[in-house]
């Protein structure tokens, strides 16, 4: 049986020797549905910012290995992680990034390790 609580104590442990503060904002939506430019504040949470790397095999043609680094930020899941979304926005360290992927593995509730992409502060 996996002990949740253990494992979230020790991403929790991980977080804390390498701390990053964070605002996350969404798009704030009018009465018709439409996408604004304002954007409303979700919550501000502290994690882990991390690169990371995915392989893929290509098999077109040819067998082809590509890596991919990826941007990350890593918290432990709690009431203030269920506030965010994907597609949301998250300031770090003065750069804007959009959330791409919640990265809640298995969905079990124990951390998110959350893919971001940079984009420019007038996007």
């Amino acid at each position: 049986m996996i002990n949740k609580e253990k494992i979230k104590a020790k991403v929790k442990k991980a977080i804390k020797k390498l701390p990053s503060q964070a605002v996350v904002k969404r798009a704030y939506t009018n009465d018709f549905g439409e996408k604004s430019d304002l954007l409303e504040l979700v919550c501000e949470i502290e994690g882990l910012y991390h690169e990371g790397s995915n392989l893929s095999i290509a098999l077109q043609n040819k067998g082809e290995v590509k890596s991919d680094k990826g941007l990350y930020f890593l918290i432990a899941y709690d009431e203030t992680a269920k506030l965010i979304q994907k597609d949301d926005y998250i300031y770090i360290e003065g750069y804007k990034y959009q959330i791409k992927d919640l990265g809640n593995v298995n969905k079990m509730d124990i951390y998110m390790d959350m893919k971001l992409q940079e984009v420019n502060y007038d996007e």
